[in-house]
């Protein structure tokens, strides 16, 4: 099966003008990332192993997921999103774990407060503690109160 008839299986209504991001799982196992404005051109050419370095090197073996955008730039924005994810949080994705995502966002989000929280509250060596460390620090408390959105990065 080519990627075109993996990605049809997936979404059989897709349109090939429509701004798309998309999963691929390589033969190594490692998952590519990307977007385009044209589906079927794309897919094509990483069947060729003319699209990247990545996937001429290491072929894909099939379409896991896709997103429809209503523009180029929400794709690209969604694609560099992703792309930043762990595996695991991808994998969440591909798998439409809605509970493990959220999980995997706090753990991210709380480790960037932990060290945010660390970073705020170390004094200078001089002793003088900045007005706008303290407001930073505010800021962390507020975050760490506040919900957790797993849509976002």
């Amino acid at each position: 099966m080519n990627l075109i008839e993996s990605a049809h299986q997936l979404n059989p209504d897709l349109n090939p003008n429509t701004p798309t991001v998309y999963i691929l799982r390589l033969q190594s196992g490692n998952l590519y990332v990307g977007c385009t404005q044209n589906i079927f051109s794309r897919l094509s050419a990483h069947d060729k192993g003319t699209a990247s370095r990545t996937t001429r090197l290491d072929r894909p073996i099939v379409v896991v997921w896709l997103e429809k955008h209503p523009s180029f730039t929400s794709a690209r924005q969604r694609e560099t999103q992703i792309k930043k994810w762990s595996r695991a949080k991808k994998e969440a994705l591909i798998d439409v774990k809605v509970e493990r995502l959220r999980l995997l966002s706090r753990c991210q989000s709380a480790h960037r407060l932990r060290e945010a929280l660390f970073q705020a509250t170390s004094l200078p060596s001089d002793g003088s503690f900045a007005s706008s460390q303290i407001h930073h620090s505010r800021s962390i408390s507020h975050a760490m109160h506040s919900k957790v959105d797993f849509t976002r990065n």
